[in-house]
């Protein structure tokens, strides 16, 4: 929900008054910003009673309309926090030397590949849909705005905090090709330093556990936080490690059989590794060693960049 809630301090020098922000992946939902303050935000799965609904918000749009007595007509603009290849041409330079570092391994080569298939098959179709839809409720192109997925998720940590300056990092499966970000931000606005590819992405290696443990990914993470109480990451550390580690000063996957950028599709190596050990201290083991991978990238450009606030 926060990747859109936000999106606005962005264009505030559009002087923009009445802002709709939008989202029509999954956990869709609307949010209504006027004269830079958030009226309201709810998520489509309240209206239609499908957790974690996929698809246009249409009831939230209608909803936050209704709310203040709005038409579509009356929205200045139509903000959608993802790019889905626009930022391509500023990417790609890093995008191949990412996988130029694996592509001494055929395996790798392939899941790379698979990757950016099936990423740019789907942001093409959920971005051509949320256009058609917002067609059909006659909103025209010049209203529709579209922001960076991390910068959106920047946002929403940084206008939230009250700090004047801060480090911002943001993290998740993966947004325009990107699934880790820091930016230095001011009251200039935020300026990304540095990102990682959905290729070293902590949000799917999660998430791959989540599955394997028999719960579901995108869903059900938090059950395997609870559960990583339970058990010794110490015990996991080696397996945790051959499928993702501290390489070339970044966070780095070793893809092939012991990592696939993708919530399913385990090799049979790496199931047969986790198989040795308990369910308590998988967990364990995942939510440490994304903790570690975690802070030891933040204090990597901290050095560089010192600050007393971190969002």
């Amino acid at each position: 929900m926060v990747r859109f809630l936000y999106l606005s301090q962005i264009l505030v020098n559009l002087r923009m008054t009445k802002i709709i922000g939008l989202q029509n992946g999954d956990d869709a939902g609307a949010a209504l910003i006027i004269d830079g303050k958030i009226i309201s935000a709810v998520n489509e799965e309240r209206f239609v009673r499908i957790k974690l609904f996929k698809g246009f918000p249409h009831k939230s749009i209608k909803y936050l309309l209704d709310l203040c007595n709005l038409k579509i007509e009356d929205i200045d603009y139509f903000v959608y926090g993802w790019f889905e290849g626009k930022n391509y041409p500023e990417i790609i330079p890093k995008l191949c030397e990412r996988a130029m570092l694996s592509a001494d391994d055929p395996e790798a080569k392939d899941v790379i590949k698979k990757r950016l298939e099936v990423e740019y098959e789907s942001d093409c179709k959920t971005r051509e849909e949320a256009l058609n839809e917002l067609s059909k409720l006659k909103v025209s192109e010049s209203k529709i705005k579209f922001i960076e997925h991390h910068e959106s998720h920047a946002w929403a940590a940084f206008s939230t905090s009250k700090f004047d300056e801060a480090l911002v990092v943001t993290a998740d499966g993966r947004g325009d090709s990107k699934s880790f970000t820091v930016s230095v931000a001011n009251a200039e606005g935020i300026k990304e330093i540095d990102w990682l590819s959905t290729f070293d992405s902590l949000g799917f290696l999660y998430g791959q556990i989540t599955h394997f443990l028999g719960y579901k990914p995108h869903r059900h993470e938090g059950k395997v936080t609870g559960l990583a109480a339970y058990g010794n990451p110490e015990n996991t550390r080696s397996v945790m490690n051959k499928m993702m580690t501290w390489k070339h000063n970044q966070i780095f996957a070793n893809l092939g059989k012991w990592y696939k950028p993708f919530f399913t599709n385990q090799s049979e190596e790496l199931v047969s590794e986790l198989k040795k050990y308990s369910k308590e201290d998988i967990a364990a083991g995942v939510q440490n060693h994304t903790e570690e991978m975690v802070v030891k990238f933040i204090k990597k450009h901290l050095k560089k960049n010192p600050s007393k606030n971190i969002c």
